[in-house]
């Protein structure tokens, strides 16, 4: 599998990807909720199916799995992982930090991701540990800290309940500053050197996968709160994983040591 021409491919896409969402950014589109309580707009379909007939005709033989349709089974190790708008609530608001994923994984290990800004013209590629590129530019994490220098992210306040808010308030209290859900965003944030931490909980695979790649090859750390590395399978497969990332392995112990539950 050639990586260089994927990426090369996936930023074409994403040039593409970007236009379509600038031209739907507050457009008054209609907001409708999916099974599990969360929103898509026809902006989210859209997308997600023009990155879909991109790739099929690519690699007919690779695997497929969105946010938004039902996958499609390749006959190799490979397959692409679309969330065609990572922060619909933020999209449906008008709030413009929201980000399109695209990560291609080899037997469920992400080799590479891709992290879309549309409405902030920035875009983070990386397809080997070696590199993490903003805008065609390398980046790297920030140099290591200590929690209490550090610059945190964490999940929606709604998803921190009992022992998880007990947490939170022990990691507010230690950090220098937190701030609540940039979505991915926020690890692009990390990957560029803004932040130091990302912490959140219960997120899905299409969530994870296009932002390990980047987070890595900015010399970055990325688990799970179990401290496992972030794979596609297992029984910390698609739904429900909870990952922290940040510039140093030493700043994720901090944070497991104030108590967090890992159930």
């Amino acid at each position: 599998m050639n990586l260089e021409e994927a990426s090369a491919l996936a930023e074409e896409w994403m040039d593409e990807v970007r236009g379509m969402l600038r031209s739907s950014f507050r457009a008054n589109l209609e907001v409708h909720t999916k099974s599990d309580a969360s929103p898509v707009t026809e902006a989210d379909l859209q997308v997600e199916k023009f990155l879909r007939e991109r790739i099929l005709e690519h690699y007919p033989e690779h695997g497929f799995r969105g946010e938004e349709t039902l996958a499609v089974e390749g006959s190799t190790d490979w397959e692409w992982i679309v969330d065609p708008i990572d922060g619909t609530r933020s999209f449906a608001s008008g709030r413009p930090l929201f980000t399109t994923l695209l990560a291609l994984v080899e037997d469920g290990a992400p080799r590479l991701g891709v992290i879309e800004a549309p409405m902030t013209g920035e875009r983070w590629v990386a397809h080997s540990d070696e590199v993490c590129l903003f805008n065609a530019s390398a980046v790297a994490v920030r140099p290591p800290r200590s929690l209490a220098e550090a610059v945190v992210i964490v999940s929606r306040p709604g998803s921190w309940v009992g022992v998880h808010a007990e947490f939170l308030s022990r990691l507010q209290t230690e950090c220098r500053w937190l701030f609540f859900e940039n979505d991915a965003y926020g690890y692009g944030q990390l990957a560029r050197g803004d932040v130091d931490l990302v912490v959140e909980r219960e997120l899905k695979m299409v969530d994870i996968a296009a932002v390990a790649p980047v987070v890595q090859a900015a010399g970055g750390v990325i688990e799970t709160w179990k401290g496992n590395s972030v794979e596609l399978k297992g029984e910390e497969n698609l739904n429900a994983v909870s990952v922290m990332a940040g510039s140093c392995p030493e700043l994720l112990d901090e944070v497991r040591a104030l108590g967090l539950a890992t159930e």
